[in-house]
């Protein structure tokens, strides 16, 4: 990491933007000074390498809960707005505009999608979004539940969703060729 620390590095970013319960340090180095440190940047959690998997995933679902619950105004990528308070996406095509109700996982996996602004989101971390936060759905379920938003996107001319292949997915214009 060019001679930086993970936190040095949380210090030129938060300089930037905050970070607020974004970020979850692993290190093997995890004592007194670094945590206040880390947890004066914004830090959520520590977490003291070997892993346990387990207490991971229950922290990265506890800050998913948290960023969800900071989300009061609503999210806007390409022609959507999304509207937490409500579960429901809006599309503006050429002042056409259309309104959907999603369930809590088409909400869920939605928010991710749109806060991605275009960007992958891996599988895993969309496995979460579920009802049941206390545990994943399969790739199974989350691939059903892509196919029901999918269709309800089609409806209001909203954004695609496109899969990469063994990584995730991620939201498209309508009529723009993806680069392979």
């Amino acid at each position: 990491m060019e001679g930086k620390s993970g936190l040095e590095l949380l210090e030129i970013f938060a300089q930037k933007e905050p970070i607020s319960n974004r970020v979850i340090v692993i290190s093997s180095h995890v004592d007194e000074a670094n945590q206040i440190k880390g947890y004066d940047l914004g830090v959520s959690n520590f977490v003291q390498k070997p892993i346990n998997p387990k207490i991971l995933k229950s922290i990265m679902r506890k800050n998913l809960k948290m960023l969800d619950q900071a989300l009061d105004d609503n999210i806007a990528f390409k022609n959507l707005i999304l509207y937490p308070g409500k579960q429901a996406l809006e599309s503006n095509v050429g002042g056409d505009i259309k309104h959907i109700q999603l369930t809590y996982t088409e909400y869920r996996i939605a928010l991710q999608l749109i806060k991605q602004r275009g960007g992958i989101v891996a599988k895993e971390d969309l496995t979460f979004s579920g009802k049941d936060d206390s545990k994943e759905m399969s790739f199974k379920a989350l691939e059903m539940h892509i196919s029901y938003l999918r269709k309800k996107l089609d409806l209001i001319n909203g954004p695609l969703i496109k899969a990469k292949w063994g990584v995730g997915y991620f939201l498209s214009d309508r009529f723009k060729k993806e680069a392979a």
